[in-house]
């Protein structure tokens, strides 16, 4: 970890710190929602211990902070709402509990409807939907946990330039769930996450473009359970999947109809198919798949199956199959005991030993304090 320190030049003059307790008299407020009327931009509203059984509307640039898992913000009887919806931009919001937040249509925990929000060090349990983006950019989720929800986090229209990272996804609620969801939006970063135990999707990317996908840990449920995929990447134009750790799924990685996709220097074991390239429909394949420098072993069914993928052959030159011997085909390598492979891809020339993977890359995760007055110190910690 990297700590430093750094100077800001822009300020809030006479920002405050205003208290909220459900059950204190000394507190300034009771509910949130008052605290928020009440704090002008660049006000850290604290919220201590309790139980919130509230919906807060934020249009103003504020640090909301709870007192970790036991300030939770509670969803019983709420319906066409959020928790918290961040509507004015620039807020951190962190240090809460959001519990059954199970709202009909699009609606959960927090929603995110502006620019340049933080969400983290948050627990979110027992959700429809963790948090929700929606046209929107340059927003950050990173160092949650997000357990039996529906959705974890939800990516939709024109919610662009997300970072996701250092989250922990486990447990999706339900059959058809995700941990994380993105649809019709563009470059995102999903960094250094882990997604453990589910029997349906882990990540899935519709209709997206630009998207970075590193350094992520997606380990399944038993086999005997579910759909259990680690990314689902679907209709997507320029995908880059690199240096993640799939275990234990039914498709570690799903393609179907998408342009320009590369998975490079990734784990792919004890999985029943690695890479799994499909057809979208007619007249939609895969095109630009490349797939090299991976260790793609112990699978039980196919290393690689672009069978139906007929529009090109599957460039996947330069893999580790789990033996020296390379990948089994039975036209094309006939000798070879390592992984299964189907037809339409390419494997030979293939690494003759196990791949060791890159080292992470630096990334900051925290400034502190995040609204500071100009001339003040601010440190900085990353991985």
């Amino acid at each position: 970890m990297a700590v430093g320190a750094f100077f800001v030049f822009s300020a809030v003059a006479d920002a405050k710190t205003i208290i909220v307790d459900d059950d204190w008299a000394g507190a300034n407020y009771s509910s949130i929602r008052e605290a928020v009327d009440a704090a002008s931009d660049g006000d850290t509203i604290r919220v201590y211990a309790g139980m919130y059984n509230e919906d807060t509307q934020v249009n103003k640039r504020l640090d909301i902070i709870g007192n970790g898992t036991d300030t939770i913000i509670n969803g019983t009887g709420k319906d066409h709402t959020f928790g918290f919806s961040l509507m004015g931009g620039g807020c951190n919001v962190s240090g809460f509990q959001f519990y059954y937040w199970w709202p009909t249509h699009e609606f959960g925990a927090i929603g995110i409807y502006s620019d340049g929000n933080r969400v983290f060090d948050n627990l979110f349990y027992f959700n429809a939907r963790g948090t929700f983006l929606d046209q929107c950019k340059e927003n950050h989720i990173f160092n949650n946990t997000f357990h039996l929800n529906t959705y974890g986090v939800f990516v939709t229209i024109g919610a662009d330039d997300t970072n996701i990272s250092f989250n922990t996804f486990t447990e999706p609620r339900a059959y058809g769930s995700y941990g994380i969801l993105y649809g019709q939006s563009s470059n995102h970063t999903i960094f250094s996450n882990t997604f453990h135990n589910y029997t349906t999707s882990a990540l899935g990317i519709h209709r997206s473009d630009n998207v970075t996908i590193s350094f992520n840990m997606f380990e399944a449920s038993p086999l005997e359970e579910g759909k259990r995929i680690g990314s689902m990447i679907y209709a997507c134009t320029d995908t880059d999947v690199h240096n993640n750790t799939f275990l234990k799924c039914e498709k570690a990685v799903s393609i179907g109809g998408s342009i320009n996709t590369v998975i490079e220097h990734n784990s792919i074991s004890n999985s029943t198919y690695g890479v799994w390239v499909y057809p979208a429909g007619v007249g939609t394949m895969n095109i630009g798949t490349e797939v090299h420098f991976n260790n793609i072993f112990d699978n039980a069914v196919h290393g690689i199956d672009a069978k139906t993928n007929t529009a090109e052959v599957l460039n996947a030159t330069y893999n580790w199959w789990g033996d020296p011997s390379g990948p089994y085909h039975p036209v094309d390598n006939s000798l070879g005991i390592g992984d299964n492979v189907s037809d339409n891809v390419a494997f030979d020339p293939w690494l003759g030993k196990m791949f060791s993977p890159l080292p992470p890359i630096a990334f900051i995760v925290d400034l502190r304090p995040s609204l500071a007055t100009e001339g003040d110190p601010v440190l900085f910690n990353g991985r």
